[in-house]
């Protein structure tokens, strides 16, 4: 014989213990929104330091585009460069292409110039397999796309912000890219953000330590040779600024509340 139990409800209690579970909820809710909130100020922090520490190196970029000692010799080697045929050093931007081709201003330091062979460096396996490895992660098009958001980001913190974006964003893909990188709530995206930002500082900081020991050799007197390692060294805390940014932003996702997911209060 199967005997049917009933449940006596206690009308009172049940009451009592839906209120307890929305308080406790409610109390949660804030905790996740107030940790997020510092998330979000640590974040400004990052790129805040970011902003000061490249205006600090393009002032010191200035200082040595008017030194002729470090300006004559970065000309020379950028005609030895281009008569060898391996290496073309073309006017305008700065940064490399490929493996044979780099991209100076007009005016530009032997510090600068060799940094940029340093990169070329990297990438062949001329520094190492290590350095093979961080350049060709770190600076994946990934990686730069992402540099590149975090750089918008930190002449327009407003952007954080959802509304924001859909106003002053035209294009309806790009938006959507800024939200999906903005809104991540991913883990697995702050730990392959750390990784890969990791890996691009160590191409900075190689591509560096082989361009002032090259510079060291070139005859640079030791006066000029500490700006151009202070300049370096302030450009490459600038990335560390915005790797770390960009790895927060996920882990702030996470702890805050869903609706508030991609929705950073920046100052």
């Amino acid at each position: 014989m199967i005997i049917i139990r009933q449940k006596e409800y206690n009308l009172a209690s049940d009451l009592k213990y839906s209120g307890i579970k929305r308080t406790l909820k409610k109390n949660i809710g804030k905790a996740r929104k107030k940790v997020a909130g510092r998330l979000d100020e640590s974040i400004s922090n990052d790129l805040k330091e970011k902003k000061k520490l490249e205006e600090e190196g393009q002032k010191l970029g200035k200082r040595l585009h008017v030194i002729p000692e470090t300006t004559k010799l970065a000309k020379e080697k950028i005609q030895q460069l281009n008569n060898s045929g391996k290496i073309k050093v073309c006017r305008g931007g700065i940064g490399t292409n490929g493996i044979n081709e780099i991209y100076v201003p007009e005016l530009v330091s032997l510090g600068e110039l060799n940094h940029e062979l340093g990169h070329i460096r990297n990438r062949t396996g001329k520094n190492g397999l290590l350095a093979r490895v961080s350049s060709k992660v770190g600076q994946s098009e990934k990686s730069l796309d992402e540099l590149d958001k975090i750089d918008t980001l930190t002449n327009n913190p407003v952007l954080g912000l959802k509304k924001v974006r859909a106003e002053r964003t035209l294009d309806k893909e790009s938006l959507e890219d800024a939200n999906r990188f903005l809104g991540s709530s991913k883990l697995s995206d702050a730990a392959d953000r750390f990784i890969r930002g990791k890996l691009l500082i160590a191409d900075e900081v190689g591509a560096s330590r082989w361009g002032l020991r090259n510079a060291r050799k070139s005859g640079l007197s030791s006066s000029i040779l500490a700006l151009e390692k202070q300049r370096q060294d302030i450009a490459n805390n600038t990335y560390k600024r915005a790797v770390s940014a960009s790895v927060k932003i996920p882990i702030r996702n996470k702890i805050q509340i869903p609706s508030r997911r991609g929705n950073l209060k920046l100052q």
